[in-house]
């Protein structure tokens, strides 16, 4: 036998045994081979050709599960066993999220306003997510009333930190929230001098005493997220409001507490129908740090809630469908039931286009911290009423009308009860004469009316190429009120104070080459009234603001923001003005 049949021997006996050693062995887990096996198993389906611009259907692999890092900084979203229509107004215009670890934004501004912004994230894993962060705001400056040419100090200390977290366990994700907020400020606002009749027993008013409202925000809960055959999301709420001062130096404030839990769980019954029932019930503890002085306090009750809402949901090639109704029950506590509508419904004739219609309704709890965010100055001696909404109806249309501009253009008619509107309170009422100063002399206190509201809106976002952004969100209210109780009454034909007619924002920004960015934003609202000793038509708001931003890099940026620019004198309530024009860097 020559060489060259000798080696061809050897060759093929050691091809054979790496052939067998090949067959004997695992495969080494490489990115190729699981790139492979992924596309092998994954076989997506398009039922519509219409919806090519979303997510197509896709079967659950079952290669090995490997260790695979998602990037964190796209636009998230979760993958849905079903075809899903993205709505018009989502369409190309979701902001993108950060890859940052934290954020920090200081500015001080010319009437020693302060601003502060200050966040972190401390995990961000596939499993774990925990986040602090902490704001404040300050101004302390004198500010002249619209009413006539004196002026007041206006003192304001806001502060709020807290913590994001959330676990994801095998089956669900637990999740936990917290905040803390202080808030410190004094009630500045514009009164006129007690008349001589009725000064005494009354005291002066010393509008430099600081109010101080503490507030405690807890949340818990667990989400086993969507796309299960049972899905559910039960969390346990508690928030805690104390006030220092009532409406006198000596009286203090009220205290509100109120706890819960509320919960959604949904059963899949038909392929993608789903029946589902939502509810809440809640506890409210109220108390006055001196019960003998009960009397000043109106509102302030201990009582229960607790809301019923069964729903089915439907959907079709291009139509979604929500049926429901929530039934609600007050415990011990004025009316015992009443029930509102809880549907939903989108038509989507094109990928970019969306018809809607929606009936909602249900009851707003006015506790002392949510009505702390719509109004700080109401007087702490009331407890709001909880406010009813038999029916919320709003029908629209939105479209996509480019890649990068889209309309919303609505209609709405809205039934409330037990609707508050406030005014300020005049003159000041109650046997002060053993006690120190008033705080106030100007307290917003509440009118409660039944209203009917007819509203038309529009809104429209443009967007060119991260260059420039047009924005604008305009709606007109047609109020139709009377008073709940006739003997409250303060004249025949009452407004809604202080409810603008007229309302819009515009919103323009535009991104010079790299580093330079201008923000401009207009705020109008026309047609509000009010009532102090007689019906008053209120000034105008018109408020120009102009954010000129300089980036030395993707991480460090100095700003200037020009607020009020055209030094528009208005009240944001009936005697409390706003600031006048001033600039802030940071």
């Amino acid at each position: 036998m020559n060489k060259k049949a000798i080696i061809s021997v050897c060759l093929v006996i050691v091809g054979s045994i790496s052939c067998i050693q090949a067959q004997t062995t695992a495969p080494k887990d490489t990115v190729l081979t699981r790139e492979m096996v992924l596309e092998k198993e994954y076989n997506p389906t398009i039922r519509d050709a219409s919806r090519v611009n979303i997510l197509p259907e896709i079967k659950n692999p079952a290669a090995t599960k490997a260790a695979i890092e998602y990037s964190n900084y796209t636009l998230p979203f979760t993958v849905s066993p079903h075809l899903e229509i993205l709505h018009a107004n989502e369409l190309f215009t979701s902001v993108k999220e950060s890859g940052k670890k934290g954020y920090l934004v200081a500015g001080l501004a010319t009437n020693i306003n302060i601003d502060g912004d200050l966040g972190y994230q401390i995990l961000n894993t596939p499993k774990d997510q925990l986040n602090i962060f902490y704001s404040h705001r300050s101004a302390n400056s004198k500010i002249p009333y619209v009413q006539d040419d004196s002026s007041q100090r206006m003192k304001m200390n806001d502060n709020w930190g807290g913590f994001t977290f959330s676990h994801r366990f095998d089956p669900f994700t637990l999740y936990a929230k917290a905040k803390y907020t202080y808030s410190g400020f004094n009630y500045y606002g514009y009164s006129l001098d007690i008349p001589d009749g009725l000064r005494l027993p009354y005291p002066e008013v010393d509008k430099t005493i600081n109010q101080v409202d503490n507030m405690v925000d807890v949340n818990i809960g667990v989400d086993s997220g969507e796309g299960n055959d049972v899905n559910y999301k039960v969390a346990f709420d508690y928030t805690r409001f104390s006030q220092k001062y009532a409406a006198y130096e000596a009286l203090k404030g009220p205290v509100e507490a109120v706890g819960g839990v509320n919960w959604d769980v949904n059963w899949n019954f038909s392929g993608e129908n789903l029946f589902g029932l939502e509810g809440y019930f809640k506890g409210i503890n109220a108390s006055v740090k001196q019960p003998e002085n009960a009397y000043y306090y109106s509102g302030y009750d201990n009582y229960g809630q607790m809301a019923f809402t069964p729903y089915f949901l439907f959907s079709g090639d291009i139509w979604k469908a929500r049926i429901g109704a929530q039934a609600h029950f007050f415990l011990d506590h004025g009316d015992v039931f009443s029930v509102a509508p809880d549907m939903k419904f989108s038509l989507y004739p094109s990928s970019n286009d969306e018809v809607y219609l929606n009936l909602t309704g249900g009851i707003t709890t006015n506790n002392n911290q949510y009505v702390f965010y719509e109004n700080r100055y109401v007087s702490p001696q009331y407890r709001l009423k909880d406010s009813e909404t038999p029916l919320d109806a709003v029908i629209g249309v939105r479209n996509a009308i480019l890649n990068n501009f889209w309309i919303d253009i609505y209609a709405g008619y809205q039934i409330m009860k037990d609707e508050h509107f406030f005014r300020p309170a005049y003159p000041v009422s109650g046997e002060v004469a053993t006690y120190n100063a008033l705080i106030a002399g100007n307290l917003p206190v509440p009118d409660y009316m039944d209203a009917n509201l007819f509203k038309v809106g529009l809104l429209a976002k443009y967007n060119y190429q991260d260059i420039f952004e047009l924005g604008l969100n305009a709606r007109y209210n047609a109020w139709d009120v009377k008073y709940t109780d006739q003997s409250s009454a303060l004249v025949e034909n009452p407004d809604a104070w202080n409810r603008p007619v007229f309302e819009w924002d515009l919103n323009m920004a535009y991104a010079f080459q790299f580093p330079l960015r201008l923000d401009l934003s207009y705020h109008m609202e026309s047609g509000r009234k009010t009532y102090y000793k007689e019906i008053i038509k209120m000034k105008n708001i018109n408020e120009l603001n102009l954010t000129a931003t300089y980036s030395f890099n993707q991480t460090f940026s100095v700003f200037t923001r020009m607020n009020n620019i055209l030094s528009q004198e208005y009240d944001l309530w009936y005697g409390y003005p706003a600031q006048g024009a001033n600039m802030l860097i940071g």
